[in-house]
């Protein structure tokens, strides 16, 4: 499967329809309490407005739409909350032909992707209890996770990491708290990686702007994965 993502356009309406009625029929048969069928999901005049923006994509395989992913883009601010700006996915559906088949993930790439573009400080959704493939989607597959303590042993952030074979270290997930990302801990991250694991090798995978970053602590590229397009980065100290 040759898989891309790209934003929508006006010519995606139909295929767009049809897989939000597939989503809309699964919530049906799982809370027949709540939702209902509707002919009119997205009458064509809002869809028209929504690409416009730059919160609709499309999962596009060998021609043909086989994916939706909507976003939203939230500032939180509240008396009972720390002050952040998230992206929230509103919408996530894939046809049912090429459920199972990794687009979801690409699309949790894209996801990522953007945050770190944008510079936001979270990923959120909401995912119905009885969906099962979408809870498999969204779980981060790994080995082990740790959490990363500043000098003051407070936790700043999160690193999920993945087994490879000849004893190689995959980073699954790396995230930091906004308000240390200056700080110098991402080159103290991977010094501590290299300390645990001193003859594995640490590799991950990263947008062309987070390249420049990753190189600047020691990274080299090594490849590039055809299907999210996304660069393949490997721990060279």
């Amino acid at each position: 499967m040759n898989c891309i993502i790209r934003n929508a356009q006006m010519s995606d309406y139909d295929s767009v329809v049809r897989i939000l009625n597939q989503g809309q029929a699964l919530h049906i048969n799982w809370r027949p309490d709540i939702y209902k069928p509707n002919d009119a999901l997205l009458p064509k005049a809002v869809f028209e407005e929504i690409v416009k923006g730059d919160t609709f994509y499309i999962a596009e395989n060998e021609g043909n739409v086989i994916g939706i992913l909507e976003l939203i883009f939230r500032h939180i601010e509240s008396p009972a909350q720390v002050t952040r700006d998230i992206v929230f996915i509103d919408t996530m559906a894939v046809d049912e032909p090429y459920r199972g088949m990794g687009v979801g993930h690409l699309f949790f790439e894209k996801v990522k992707e953007i945050k770190a573009e944008k510079n936001l400080d979270g990923i959120e959704l909401q995912v119905n209890a009885k969906n099962k493939a979408a809870y498999e989607c969204f779980q981060v597959r790994c080995d082990r996770v740790y959490g990363i303590l500043n000098e003051a042993q407070q936790q700043i952030g999160l690193i999920f990491l993945s087994d490879l074979p000849n004893e190689g270290i995959y980073i699954e997930w790396l995230e930091i708290m906004t308000v240390f990302r200056a700080h110098g801990y991402l080159r103290l991250i991977f010094k501590n990686l290299r300390n645990n694991y001193p003859s594995a090798d640490i590799v991950l995978q990263c947008s062309k702007k987070l390249k420049i970053k990753y190189m600047g602590i020691g990274c080299e590229e090594v490849g590039t994965d055809d299907c999210t397009e996304m660069h393949i980065m490997k721990y060279m100290r």
